[in-house]
């Protein structure tokens, strides 16, 4: 909701103490990452969320590179080369928004067809009879 009002037209000047308080906050995230604070974060039913933005919006105010990319061993992170769900990358940063995401593949959904195909076959097909 900050980074939001900070986008606002109001006068600078209004929204000044804000701005300082908002990047402020980015730091003091960013330092708990830094400081090996990567699993401090992870999805609990929506309660890690909104730590990720805070760090991004100070990396863009500050021109920080580190803060810029901390998006880059999070996310999409997980699921690049031999990694993925039960093989986390060592380096990966924990958000709350990015754990509560996830991907279907191809692969995905053709074991779920397999498995149903298999349950339907295994079945004992009874025909229907009226009752007499």
């Amino acid at each position: 909701m900050a980074a939001l009002i900070l986008y606002l037209d109001d006068p600078n000047t209004q929204k000044e103490t804000l701005l300082i308080r908002y990047v402020q906050l980015g730091i003091h995230l960013f330092g708990i990452v830094k400081n090996g604070g990567i699993y401090n974060w992870i999805n609990d039913g929506g309660y890690a969320n909104c730590r990720k933005f805070p760090i991004l919006f100070a990396g863009m105010v500050l021109d920080d590179a580190d803060m810029k990319n901390i998006g880059r061993k999070s996310g999409d992170y997980l699921y690049e080369g031999p990694y993925g769900p039960g093989n986390v990358p060592p380096d990966y940063i924990h958000f709350g928004e990015d754990d509560q995401t996830f991907y279907i593949t191809e692969s995905d959904i053709v074991g779920a067809l397999a498995g149903i195909a298999l349950r339907r076959s295994q079945r004992l097909v009874r025909p229907y009879r009226p009752a007499s």
